[in-house]
């Protein structure tokens, strides 16, 4: 979800620069020309509203630009436009050893995977969980996204091992991971007889 102040500059921007930000072939044809990064970044958050399959082919092609945030954006806005039908795509982004932005993966896959990303989702979660220092996103850090994705999935023996070592490692994590994964710790403990989340 974009903020609407964001959106509000975006449209802005690209107006001054000539290009309507309500259509979905000028915010491609941006995408495409690669010429100004920051118009190409309001661009791919502007085709989250009005961007169709047709702009997918042109989102994969800005996951190569070099600015993190075109490439968050590019791969959050394909999943905001292609749903589960792009599920694969995710996952292989999540395990791309070259593709650094695993935040916008998870979330991908967090929103629409499906369940054949257990195995590479449970890989990422068990590499954070071992890791002391985590860059964080609010409280949408990718722990938080693995664990919702895998919650969804709990009936999965895999994805249940994977949550029992949430529960195993719960006071690790940081106050707001804490706060937004209690309730499925909780439900997820109590169906497997854990008790101690």
């Amino acid at each position: 979800m974009v903020d609407e102040a964001l959106k509000e500059v975006a449209a802005k921007a690209l107006g001054e620069s000539g290009v309507d930000s309500s259509d979905e072939q000028s915010l491609i044809s941006l995408i495409d020309a690669g010429e100004h990064l920051k118009l190409v970044y309001y661009a791919t958050l502007l085709l989250r509203d009005v961007g169709t399959a047709a702009a997918i082919p042109c989102l994969k092609k800005a996951l190569a630009y070099p600015k993190q945030d075109i490439k968050i954006a590019a791969l959050c806005t394909i999943a905001d436009i292609a749903k589960e039908s792009e599920s694969d795509f995710y996952r292989e982004k999540l395990t791309d050893g070259s593709f650094r932005e695993k935040w916008a993966a998870l979330y991908s896959l967090e929103r629409y995977g499906d369940a054949s990303a257990i195995g590479s989702v449970g890989d990422r979660l068990k590499k954070l969980l071992r890791k002391t220092h985590r860059n964080e996103w609010g409280c949408n850090t990718e722990i938080v996204l693995a664990t919702k994705y895998l919650a969804r999935f709990s009936t999965n023996p895999d994805a249940t091992v994977c949550l029992s070592l949430v529960s195993e490692k719960w006071e690790t994590l940081k106050p707001p991971e804490q706060d937004a994964l209690k309730d499925i710790i909780a439900r997820s403990s109590a169906k497997s007889g854990d008790k101690s989340a």
